[in-house]
């Protein structure tokens, strides 16, 4: 999704990074897919490759875990020419035995940036 340069602040992303984890709880895999795409997708469907990944983190999940409160980070990268803007970083329960990580990858190049949905993985 492109988003504009007064979106790139701390409270913006960690408010994309909120919605994010709403929309993975909530197992809304196309709204996800539709507002921030999915790196990781491949040749599957959008929203069919968010739902699986999704499915293979809970089926990591061998015992019961100490659920995690819901926590977003905010980092910047350094200047590089990967056009590596910043990660929003997003831990959080989804049930009583699995915490995910959803990470969203800022990138772009002057005022023209695109915050992607890089991956939905396990947390022991």
């Amino acid at each position: 999704m492109r988003i504009s340069s007064a979106q790139t602040d701390q409270n913006s992303l960690y408010g994309f990074g909120a919605e994010a984890v709403s929309l993975v709880v909530n197992k809304s895999y196309s709204s996800l897919a539709e507002r921030f795409g999915y790196a990781l997708a491949y040749d599957r469907e959008i929203a069919l490759a968010i739902q699986q990944d999704f499915e293979q983190c809970l089926s990591e999940a061998e015992s019961p875990s100490i659920p995690k409160s819901t926590s977003i980070q905010v980092k910047y990268f350094k200047p590089n020419n990967a056009g590596l803007y910043a990660l929003v970083e997003c831990v959080t329960a989804v049930n009583e035995r699995a915490n995910v990580l959803i990470e969203l990858i800022v990138a772009g190049g002057g005022d023209e940036k695109y915050i992607t949905l890089e991956q939905i993985s396990y947390v022991a």
